[in-house]
């Protein structure tokens, strides 16, 4: 039967010639896995069994099809499982990424092309890494020191290399979008699924938190906009149908996050991308953001078809927007901005009794806000919830502007992607991951993103994505 499934995916994308088997046995593995994910969640079943048959299924998927892996690194974005039944503190997500890592590190070893490096974002990358290898000799905690060290060589240069010489064609990169949007949507029916049984209530607040807090939000929100880029750019009609199927899911699972960072980072995005956009397409967005919200209206109104109370949709909404009838009493959730304001300026103070060697990387994390105490780097310490700062107070002021040059060339490459594209087939893909990409730069004056390999892994993914882009465009024009 699973056979058959497959058969009948690959021959109706054949038709197309956009698609293979192989792709539909990723589709097919993918949406099994979000089907299996969700039974693990609502039924007691053995730990082990799953964890193997989890982990092959990550395996298969990168094998058969290296891009539809980046299906689960948003998918576990929403996970509730640390691998203490092994005798370890890995997270389930953290296994995802070094499976994946694996078959990345095994593709690149055995590719036979020149490596392609792009010497603009690895440069800043080197200092940065540099300088956290200075901060050592100030870390007060050396082994989380070194763990965040080699995640930036994992991630700022081994996953950055491979993907900018494995997605380096049209096919290639409109897949990636594809997957991204359709690893989003599992995301989406997971936090839902949470919000819907309570399975990730932090304290009394009732939300949609995901295992790295307020990062799902922004995940959720990179898929929007590439959903939103997907419907109004691309003619592919199973991009557009994917990106259609998730609009509405994912912006409930946004409102469901509660994440006033996220949120606001998307609007502010949205509206930037649409001052860019020509008239023609200001009327599509306008048009289909219309619909969105009348679809999301029906179903948060009438109580999500009996499974969600309405009060507790309204609850959601009204902590994510922080408004309120009379009678409400004001809670910490209020005063979130400032307990950041006051732990951005214990940062401050750190950077400047350390500006050159920073407190050591990994060594910023708050015990309590308030105060501002600072506490060991474990479970339930909070981070100073400024990436910028907080690269500045850990690794002294060269990796603090390494970080922010790097930002500014992701910015200038994928405003150079989103022009070069235009009219071409590229310009769905340029549009959703410059908006998923800002949607990251902009976030994290609010959210520490590189300690959590996903969060992290995705800001990559984005920026070489649209160093691609620029590529292939050069090419094209050089060939005409």
């Amino acid at each position: 039967m699973t056979d058959a499934i497959v058969d009948g995916i690959a021959a109706n994308i054949h038709t197309s010639g956009r698609w293979d088997r192989k792709s539909a046995c990723a589709l097919v593995a993918g949406l099994t896995l979000v089907v299996a994910y969700l039974v693990c969640i609502g039924n007691e079943v053995g730990f082990i069994f799953f964890l193997v048959l989890f982990s092959l299924v990550v395996l298969g998927t990168a094998i058969i099809r290296f891009e539809a892996s980046l299906i689960f690194i948003p998918l576990t974005l929403t996970n509730p499982y640390t691998l203490a039944e092994t005798g370890s503190h890995l997270h389930l997500s953290e296994l995802v990424l070094l499976i994946i890592l694996a078959v990345w590190i095994v593709r690149l070893v055995s590719a036979r092309e020149s490596l392609y490096l792009e010497r603009r974002v690895l440069v800043p990358a080197a200092f940065i890494i540099g300088a956290a290898l200075v901060s050592f000799t100030a870390a007060r905690y050396l082994s989380e020191a070194i763990n965040q060290t080699v995640r930036y060589v994992e991630v700022l240069f081994v996953l950055f290399v491979v993907m900018t010489n494995t997605c380096r064609d049209e096919k290639q990169i409109k897949r990636m979008l594809l997957y991204l949007i359709i690893g989003g949507l599992g995301a989406s029916f997971v936090g839902i699924s949470q919000f819907v049984t309570g399975s990730m209530t932090k304290g009394e607040t009732h939300r949609v938190f995901g295992w790295h807090g307020g990062g799902y939000g922004g995940l959720i929100g990179a898929t929007l906009l590439s959903c939103i880029g997907a419907l109004l750019y691309d003619r592919d009609r199973i991009i557009r149908l994917w990106a259609l199927l998730t609009i509405p899911f994912a912006t409930i699972a946004l409102v469901l996050s509660q994440t006033r960072a996220w949120i606001g980072s998307v609007a502010a995005v949205l509206l930037f991308l649409l001052l860019r956009s020509q008239r023609k397409s200001l009327t599509r967005i306008a048009f289909g953001l219309f619909i969105m919200c009348g679809v999301v209206f029906l179903l948060i109104q009438t109580e999500g078809f009996g499974l969600v109370p309405k009060e507790a949709i309204d609850s959601a909404i009204q902590r994510a927007f922080r408004f309120a009838g009379s009678g409400r009493t004001v809670s910490s959730e209020d005063l979130s901005i400032y307990l950041r304001m006051n732990v951005w300026l214990v940062g401050l103070k750190l950077f400047l009794g350390h500006p050159l060697t920073g407190i050591g990387v990994g060594s910023l994390r708050i015990a309590d806000y308030i105060t501002g105490r600072l506490g060991p780097p474990a479970e339930g310490m909070g981070y100073i919830d400024n990436q910028y700062l907080q690269f500045f107070a850990e690794a002294g002021v060269i990796a603090g502007c390494a970080w922010m040059y790097l930002m500014y060339r992701g910015l200038r490459t994928g405003m150079a992607a989103a022009e070069q594209s235009k009219g071409s087939s590229l310009q769905s893909a340029s549009f959703g991951f410059l908006g998923s990409y800002l949607v990251w730069v902009i976030g994290s004056f609010f959210w520490v993103i590189t300690p959590h390999h996903e969060l992290f892994a995705l800001l990559i993914i984005y920026l070489a994505m649209l160093v691609n882009i620029t590529r292939v465009q050069k090419g094209s024009r050089g060939g005409t």
